[in-house]
């Protein structure tokens, strides 16, 4: 009699330790912990300008080069917040799964207007503090090079369809300056909010 008490109070014991751990693998047999939220955001945007062979534009002399390139960082962080799951080391790990991670829903906000401009006059169409998206277009962008002919109008379309902004912008100018003068290059990120991120070159004078 007393085998078989002991014998329900430790299937009760079992039952109740192990139901959780059945039912969490029934429910979620991948493993992936739930995730509040699934964005990134811009965190900094820093440049790297180089002229045509790599050259440096930068270092506050005169410079002739057939083109120039602007290279970006975009620094990006995380907005998900993980729950920690007790279960994960008692899952099988064979089940060939993908997770949704930070960022795989896009941008936490839409980008409102991504511009190039500069301090001084490019042009005598092209005064000083204007776009100059029609003159510098996009080299590279993430993984894809060339990325012909392509403004930077279309980058924020495929940005705020959820392509990821999170690694290379290179940009090179199409045409040379005619209006002589010392430039500074500020790239800006303006965002639905409001809120803008600015990378500006060193002067560079482009002869």
């Amino acid at each position: 009699m007393k085998e078989n008490l002991l014998m329900k109070k430790l299937i009760s014991i079992f039952t109740i330790l192990v139901a959780p751990v059945v039912l969490y693998i029934a429910c979620n047999p991948c493993r992936c912990p739930p995730v509040n939220e699934k964005y990134y955001k811009i965190n900094s945007l820093a440049v790297t300008p180089f002229g045509s062979g790599n050259v440096a534009v930068d270092r506050g002399i005169p410079v002739s080069v057939d083109t120039m390139n602007l290279s970006y960082i975009v620094s990006t962080g995380c907005t998900a917040n993980h729950s920690a799951n007790p279960f994960n080391s008692l899952v099988n790990a064979a089940y060939a799964c993908s997770c949704a991670s930070c960022g795989d829903f896009g941008m936490k906000e839409k980008i409102k207007i991504m511009q190039i401009t500069s301090d001084a006059a490019y042009s005598s169409n092209l005064p000083a503090n204007s776009s100059l998206n029609s003159v510098f277009l996009v080299k590279k962008f993430n993984v894809i090079t060339p990325f012909n002919r392509v403004r930077l109008d279309s980058i924020v379309t495929l940005v705020n369809d959820n392509y990821s902004l999170r690694d290379d912008l290179i940009l090179f100018a199409t045409q040379k300056p005619t209006a002589s003068g010392t430039h500074r290059f500020k790239l800006t990120i303006e965002m639905e909010s409001g809120q803008k991120f600015e990378a500006v070159t060193a002067p560079i004078t482009w002869l």
